[in-house]
């Protein structure tokens, strides 16, 4: 069920205002409170850096051990947050 919703997202993008202003990490970029954030759910599902051979069908993937290896906000097929 996680790999197909992996592989086969409801939507491809979800689109998200910021609540308040956030600064990465780095500090190379700023996201101020009320601008639109475009989310690419599809691209992020078949990014090899987090999804090595993301093409193929592999249920493994959603392992307790593989999960933990990958950073939260990399599998969002209803998107992130409270609600979702």
């Amino acid at each position: 069920e996680f790999e197909t919703f992996r592989k086969y997202p409801i939507a491809y993008s979800i689109m998200r205002v910021a609540t308040k202003t956030y600064t990465l990490p780095d500090k190379s970029f700023v996201i101020e409170k009320g601008q639109k954030i475009f989310i690419p759910m599809f691209n992020i599902h078949r990014d090899p850096k987090y999804y090595p051979d993301p093409l193929s069908f592999n249920p493994e993937r959603f392992s307790m051990e593989q999960k933990s290896q990958r950073p939260n906000g990399t599998y969002i097929p209803f998107g992130d947050g409270p609600n979702s």
